[in-house]
């Protein structure tokens, strides 16, 4: 059959009496209407009849629980399947599939009505959670309409997303667009029902992470691609004041050789007390990857597993510094002096990385690692300066690994200090993060021979190996 779709007058096409029926809307496909409205009830009815007419077929009344169990989990669960990967069912089909359900579990096939020991919600449980494992068609069908959701966001080309895109604009693979989505009454029923999916609880736009890939076809500032949030709900003063609001990530911005290089434009200048939220714009673009590039790199090193959760307590400030012991008031004010140098507060910043004794020995270590490197102003960006100068993988592995291993000398050097009064020279210091870092990389990375002086003479090279 040829069903119409409309087309403009002014144009020609050829009739479908010459080439066969003309069909109408709705129309059935493979068992399901097409172009009927989801929202009624007569749209289920076939799905139910084949449900009872299941049923009626089995023909014995005398299957065991157990046999029950299995029947609905293999057979009766399984029927709606295909309605549901395209139709969101409505409260009162579901309540009908549910009874039915309900009624074959506890009476069987026969008339009576069978006393319901279970409440359905805990026979949908999983098996180890207490129930019987029974499929709750209501999660089941939000889960399969949602892989539409899914598709419209992932890359592939095909022709029912070119529709899509066509009809409602680019703004329907955005993540957090089709939650906030307005139906127009020109919209399909199964397009709003896709928008309206996870409305209240947004489970679908929370579990959702956009990769930006070259930045084409993600929205700066109304996609969600950075955090659970968009730019636009983050920063709405910012927003209102950009000259850019429908850019993709790939216009915001040009590539200086190796470097992303953002070029944002506003339509007016800002107030000073707007500057900080520029600023903070800003920092969150660099500093909230980096947070999470240094914490999943932390624990993936062949330092000790105690040396890798001692960093991790740097990173999060939560060591027991003078200064972290006197917010605690376990010391005094007059007791937060820096052992080594003597001339500031002992903060997990200063004794890492602006103590004079700690700044030199970074600087010999990076000279040894044939870096130059300024000491940056905390731990997580130095961290993720000095990995982020490895050329490749097996360059970053190394320097993380020395990373952890000049933590640890600096922290055990400055007990040593505050327990056996030990005098500060920094040689010795640089020795013990050169000999403690080969010490690990031999016990656990090295996949040849690799002695100490080839270790002192490039890291990296024995890494490469």
């Amino acid at each position: 059959n040829h069903v119409p779709v409309p087309v403009p007058r002014t144009e020609t096409y050829c009739e479908p009496g010459n080439y066969g029926r003309r069909g109408q809307i709705p129309f059935k496909y493979l068992g399901l209407s097409v172009g009927a409205n989801p929202r009624k009830l007569a749209t289920w009815e076939p799905m139910l009849n084949v449900i009872r007419g299941r049923l009626g077929a089995w023909g014995n009344k005398y299957v065991s629980l157990g046999g029950r169990i299995v029947l609905i989990n293999a057979v009766l669960s399984d029927i709606p399947i295909f309605y549901l990967s395209y139709l969101k069912m409505p409260v009162r089909v579901w309540k009908e599939v549910v009874k039915i359900q309900r009624r074959f579990l506890w009476g069987g096939l026969s008339k009576r009505h069978g006393i319901c020991w279970v409440k359905w919600d805990d026979v949908c449980k999983p098996k180890k959670e207490g129930g019987l494992g029974i499929r709750d068609l209501r999660v089941t069908n939000l889960s399969l309409l949602a892989k539409w959701r899914w598709k419209l966001l992932a890359s592939d080309s095909e022709v029912w997303k070119d529709v899509i895109l066509s009809k409602y604009g680019m703004a329907s693979i955005g993540i957090g667009n089709l939650c906030d989505y307005e139906a127009s009454r020109l919209d399909s029923e199964w397009w709003t029902d896709i928008c309206s999916l996870d409305k209240e609880s947004r489970c679908f736009a929370d579990a959702v992470e956009k990769k930006v890939g070259d930045g084409n076809i993600t929205r700066f500032w109304t996609d969600i691609w950075l955090g659970n949030q968009s730019l636009r709900q983050r920063f709405p003063r910012m927003y209102g004041i950009s000259t850019q609001k429908e850019n993709t990530i790939k216009n915001m911005g040009r590539w200086d050789g190796n470097t992303w290089r953002w070029e944002l434009h506003w339509r007016r200048n800002f107030f000073e007390w707007e500057e900080p939220i520029k600023l903070e714009l800003f920092v969150r673009h660099v500093m909230e990857p980096l947070e999470q590039f240094v914490f999943a790199k932390i624990w993936k090193c062949a330092a000790p597993s105690k040396v890798c959760a001692f960093s991790w307590q740097l990173l999060l400030d939560r060591n027991p510094s003078k200064d972290n012991l006197r917010k605690r008031r376990i010391l005094q004010e007059h007791q937060t002096n820096c052992v080594i140098c003597g001339s500031g507060v002992e903060t997990t910043l200063h004794l890492f990385l602006h103590c004079a004794c700690a700044s030199k020995v970074w600087y010999q270590i990076m000279s040894w690692l044939g870096l130059i490197v300024i000491v940056p102003h905390n731990l997580i960006t130095s961290f993720g300066m000095l990995v982020g100068c490895g050329k490749d993988k097996r360059d970053k592995e190394c320097l993380t690994l020395i990373w952890n291993a000049l933590m640890w000398v600096i922290w055990k050097f400055r007990d040593d200090c505050v327990f056996n009064n030990k005098d500060v020279i920094i040689e010795d210091l640089v020795d013990q993060v050169k000999l403690l870092s080969w010490t690990w990389f031999i016990g656990k990375t090295a996949k040849g021979p690799c002695l100490l002086y080839e270790w002192r003479w490039s890291p990296f090279d024995c890494f490469h190996r």
